[in-house]
């Protein structure tokens, strides 16, 4: 497993944040558990992750204004892979009601290496 991790950024020194929404569709073959977590970006917050879906949803996100230095806000969520091989997580947006949409894309990229494989067998295969 691997731990995909999102920091949230409020650089506005006199605006605070809120209502902040993202949804991350993660590839094909990277796996999740279902989870639901309050309160993890601000109180009211609600991050969702749906396993059938392979969607991490963040939803009423908020910030404070960053003054002098930007706040943030930090979580995790726990990947996993059904097959080896090289996984590009792309989210195309995030949102807020005092900052509109920030449609620059952010990228992330997984290595998964394949297992260690075994065999075996009797020789000879018959024996009296």
């Amino acid at each position: 497993t691997s731990s995909l991790g999102f920091t949230i950024t409020n650089s506005n020194t006199t605006t605070a944040l809120s209502g902040i929404t993202l949804t991350d569709a993660l590839p094909a073959n990277l796996i999740v558990s279902d989870a639901t977590t309050p309160n993890v970006c601000g109180a009211g917050s609600m991050l969702t992750v749906t396993a059938a879906t392979r969607t991490i949803t963040l939803t009423g996100g908020s910030l404070a204004a960053g003054n002098p230095i930007p706040t943030t806000c930090t979580f995790n969520v726990t990947v996993g892979a059904a097959v080896a091989g090289g996984y590009t997580n792309l989210i195309n947006s995030i949102s807020s009601i005092e900052g509109g949409t920030n449609s620059t894309p952010v990228m992330a990229t997984l290595a998964v290496v394949a297992p260690p494989m075994i065999s075996k067998s009797f020789s000879p295969m018959m024996v009296q």
